[in-house]
């Protein structure tokens, strides 16, 4: 059990550790929700122990972005030590990289944790150890770092080993000292991981992981993940080379070059990802694209003419191709779709034979679904993707209350063939 804080009412752990645990709270007279670290029983500030958690706290208190946790008290006696800090979700940016994520949720996560990064760095602050791990998330979507307990560079701490495997660099498994470059090399491993669905240099708790780091090459992105745009792959792998003179110059820098890979705010990307995931409760309406990016929609009669005449074609196209694979189709993820928005416009996709449906780089479907995809009126970039078949894209605008149709076929070039039968396999839906 923790030692009584005043003020501070204990709702339920987070995080029980040798050293230190994690509590949720409230606190009192305020009502904020906060979480709470403190040292565990039977160690005192005194000890050595407590270390990583004061610098933890002197890290936060010299720093103040909104990708980077708050912290509100720091209480220090005899008996105890504790940080209260502002309230997240329980989980953290490790439990979301278990599966590749989508390209705008990557460049999210990378503009917001090099953002934090060039906001500490500026203040002569390493974090020193970074990893998915101390990334937690809020219920916005919005990451907020944290764990600076290896911070290097304070006046006030001296310099140290990074904590655990977490953030370690090339340079870092031989005995130097984590630099601004060492969380570039650590960041590119979180991105790395965002967009593969595997670490680059294997299972961290490996014995043989630090060697890994310093001697062996990830496998390259285009053969994990070959529809990511060039640049962002670039990006990725230049984080991660050995030597850190040919990682970007800077946080600052690693952010006009993400910045620079889509005109479209990457906002919602990751909170639409947390309501896929029912992490979070889904909002009234998710802002799908984001008010800088929207453009003053524009009257095409000859295009809008079109696609209302060929709704009842594509509508009957719909319920036959959904009554033909109704046994092998799978259940329908239906997290973005019950959006109440009665100003939204209707979007209705067939794809012969299936296709993953990607608008405005956020995965919405996998065809054949019932609901149309609800959007924003005005325009919007749509990607069909099938595993053995080009993309084709497509750009719909609309207004309030239109509903269109796209009817595509994919250009599928290597059919799937059964191993052990001669006859053709009918395709459906992954």
């Amino acid at each position: 059990m923790a030692a009584a804080l005043p003020g501070i009412e204990l709702s339920g752990i987070i995080h029980e550790g040798p050293i230190w645990q994690e509590y949720r709270g409230r606190q009192a007279p305020l009502g904020r929700p906060v979480r709470v670290l403190q040292l565990g029983r039977g160690i005192l500030p005194s000890s050595p122990l407590a270390g990583a958690l004061r610098r933890q706290a002197q890290g936060l208190a010299a720093l103040d972005h909104p990708a980077i946790v708050r912290l509100f008290e720091y209480r220090e006696d005899e008996t105890t030590l504790a940080l209260v800090v502002e309230s997240t979700l329980d989980q953290t940016l490790a439990d979301l990289l278990d599966r590749p994520l989508e390209v705008e949720a990557v460049r999210a996560i990378g503009l917001s944790l090099a953002r934090a990064l060039a906001h500490a760095h500026g203040r002569g602050i390493v974090h020193g150890h970074l990893g998915s791990d101390v990334v937690r998330l809020d219920r916005e979507g919005r990451l907020k770092l944290e764990g600076f307990g290896g911070t290097v560079g304070l006046a006030e701490a001296e310099p140290i080993e990074p904590v655990g495997r977490a953030g370690l660099a090339p340079e870092t498994t031989i005995g130097e000292q984590p630099s601004a470059a060492s969380d570039l090399f650590a960041l590119g491993a979180i991105l790395y991981q965002a967009l593969a669905g595997i670490t680059p240099f294997g299972d961290p708790k490996d014995a043989k992981y630090p060697s890994r780091v310093r001697n062996d090459a990830p496998t390259p992105l285009v053969r994990l993940r070959p529809e990511a745009p060039l640049a962002l792959r670039q990006l990725v792998e230049r984080c991660l080379s050995k030597v850190p003179a040919e990682r970007p110059a800077d946080a600052a820098q690693l952010v006009a070059s993400l910045a620079a890979l889509s005109t479209t705010p990457p906002e919602g990307a990751l909170l639409a990802e947390l309501v896929r995931r029912r992490w979070v409760a889904e909002p009234a309406h998710v802002p799908l694209v984001p008010e800088a990016a929207k453009r003053q929609v524009r009257w095409r009669p000859p295009l809008t003419l079109l696609l209302v005449a060929s709704m009842g074609a594509g509508v009957a196209s719909l319920a036959w191709f959904l009554k033909a694979d109704a046994e092998q189709a799978p259940r329908p993820d239906l997290s973005l779709q019950t959006i109440q928005n009665p100003d939204a416009m209707l979007l209705r996709v067939v794809a012969t034979p299936w296709a993953h449906v990607v608008v405005d780089g956020i995965h919405r479907e996998t065809t054949p679904f019932a609901e149309p995809i609800r959007l924003g009126p005005g325009r919007h970039h749509v990607r069909l993707e099938h595993p053995n078949a080009a993309p084709e894209e497509r750009v719909v605008e609309g207004v309030s209350g239109q509903a269109i149709l796209l009817d595509v076929r994919m250009s599928v070039q290597r059919p799937p063939q059964s191993p052990i039968s001669e006859s053709p396999r009918v395709e459906t839906s992954p």
